[in-house]
């Protein structure tokens, strides 16, 4: 029996879910708090900030399977007296940048076992109490199966606490008077830190229709939640031999490294953006570009749009000791296609040129960036296709329901003996079709080892069938997506889409023959 799986054995309890979230028109809770690192290892001391106009405690949380429930209790923290902070005034960055002095420091002991670890702050003297989440990940050096890493440099280019103040917020200087009120601004300049808690986002495809709708108990969880954790529980549930590491530890891991420590890393969810030593490590580690007789590292890119911007990284401006905790946008990996450039204009802008992701991912994002779609099976019998389809039943022309979403990949490169799995067009967000097309992919590494692609973010969504009965709240996953237009004539409707428990059932035994192949 593997550490995985004697870990699981652990009681679990179902009560780590946020039962007392609310928040405001920004995503923001009574209580809030963020991690002073990443990562952490056994031995070394996690740093938390908080703020709280009441006393509060902290419950400290490893995710995993425990025999359904979906979390083990680890520590409680505190009673602690208020720490009520102020929001540090936006510098001409611009940044938010919290600077709040550590209030609690927990060393972690040898037996907390690698993972993804919440720290649930509770207030209390007051009713009824508000709690929300840090988030962090215990990370290790031993040799395993799979990397699991998180995307915490998405959540944070994201994050637009304490306000509207994400990347995505900013509009240059002057100003850029776009549609980027829409879309978002996508080009240079504007920072964001690590240090300052995750407000809620506002996934605008959740099923509920009212604000953040059931999305508010994920406060301080980031995008973790929504599309992180149905992986990992169905990973552990299944007892795969796994650790996990942050983007900052893939940023300071070498590709020789990876390679020793691992046979396969996991990409998951938002993997939006990376570091140039963290594309570099890894396209080193896939190509295999050194002397180690170990086979290249296999990897399974369960997301869509990865590596689609880089980012370079700062030390705090509060505290330049403590670096890797500021970034801003610096570049796009691959063409500035007039797609883009149309969409935002400010690409333009930026005067560093960055590799085609496409090299080593098997795709990348392509016109109109997101949209739903049926995975309609487009090769089920090649060589690698076979392995992937294996026990579905699945054959060419076969359908799962609207797998695709809402980011998507597509145009694979020229690469030898890659293979593109499946193919179609999709519904775009105004609810018509488009000519977008996405490819899901697989292909061999040039030593031993498979890159596998799923040109969607909603896979770990369809992993969900048998969740712990605290997540998601509402039962099995739902998403909304206006569809049904037609130019001319009818208008697109909001339509709530659930995925088929058949479909689940084929894409949890597709996850299980990627994994197989990885580690073939």
């Amino acid at each position: 029996m593997g550490l995985v799986d004697t870990e699981n054995l652990n009681q679990g309890t179902e009560v780590w879910r946020n039962a007392y979230a609310s928040v405001d028109a920004f995503g923001r809770s009574q209580i809030e708090g963020y991690c002073l690192q990443t990562s952490v290892a056994a031995g070394e001391t996690l740093q938390i900030a908080v703020n709280s106009s009441t006393a509060f405690f902290i419950d400290i949380y490893r995710l995993g399977y425990y025999g359904g429930a979906g979390a083990r209790h680890m520590r409680q923290l505190g009673y602690f007296g208020a720490r009520p902070r102020t929001v540090a005034p936006r510098t001409s960055d611009p940044l938010y940048e919290c600077n709040w002095d550590q209030t609690i420091a927990v060393t972690i002991p040898s037996n907390w076992l690698s993972g993804v670890y919440l720290g649930r702050l509770t207030q209390v003297d007051i009713t009824p109490p508000r709690q929300s989440y840090v988030v962090f990940v215990v990370r290790d050096t031993r040799t395993c199966d799979f990397l699991f890493k998180t995307s915490d440099l998405t959540w944070c280019a994201y994050n637009q606490w304490p306000g509207k103040y994400s990347l995505y917020d900013y509009y240059g200087t002057p100003p850029v008077a776009t549609q980027l009120v829409k879309d978002g601004y996508w080009g240079p300049g504007g920072k964001v830190s690590y240090d300052r808690p995750y407000s809620v986002m506002r996934e605008y495809y959740a099923a509920s229709f009212n604000g953040f709708g059931w999305s508010a108990w994920m406060s301080g969880a980031s995008q973790f939640l929504t599309y992180e954790y149905p992986l990992l529980f169905w990973l552990e549930k299944n007892g795969y031999d796994g650790s996990y590491m942050s983007c900052m530890d893939l940023h300071a891991t070498t590709s020789a490294q990876l390679r020793s420590r691992a046979k396969a890393l996991l990409c998951i969810g938002h993997d939006e953006y990376y570091t140039l030593p963290m594309y570099n490590n890894l396209k080193g580690a896939i190509n295999a570009v050194d002397s180690m007789t170990q086979d290249g590292l296999s990897v399974a890119f369960f997301v869509a749009g990865s590596l689609t911007g880089i980012v370079e990284m700062e030390p705090s401006t509060a505290n330049p000791s403590r670096p890797n905790r500021v970034f801003r946008r610096i570049g796009r990996l691959g063409p500035h296609e007039p797609w883009l450039l149309a969409l935002h204009p400010e690409h333009s802008g930026f005067t560093q040129f960055f590799p085609d992701s496409a090299e080593i991912v098997g795709a990348r994002l392509v016109d109109p960036a997101v949209g739903v779609a049926d995975w309609v099976c487009t090769n089920t019998t090649g060589p690698l296709a076979t392995q992937i389809y294996a026990g579905t039943g699945l054959q060419n022309g076969n359908r799962l329901g609207k797998l695709i979403g809402f980011e998507f990949s597509g145009q694979p490169p020229t690469r030898p003996g890659l293979e593109t799995l499946a193919l179609g067009n999709l519904w775009g967000a105004g609810g018509y079709p488009t000519t977008g097309t996405y490819a899901p992919t697989v292909y061999p590494g040039p030593k031993g080892n498979f890159v596998f692609n799923a040109a969607t973010m909603w896979w770990s969504h369809f992993l969900n069938t048998n969740p712990p009965t605290s997540y998601p709240p509402l039962g099995k996953p739902s998403f909304k997506w206006k569809m049904g237009g037609v130019a001319g004539g009818q208008q697109p409707v909001d339509t709530v889409i659930t995925p088929d428990p058949a479909d689940m059932a084929k894409v949890e035994r597709m996850t299980a023959n990627v994994l197989q192949l990885l580690l073939s």
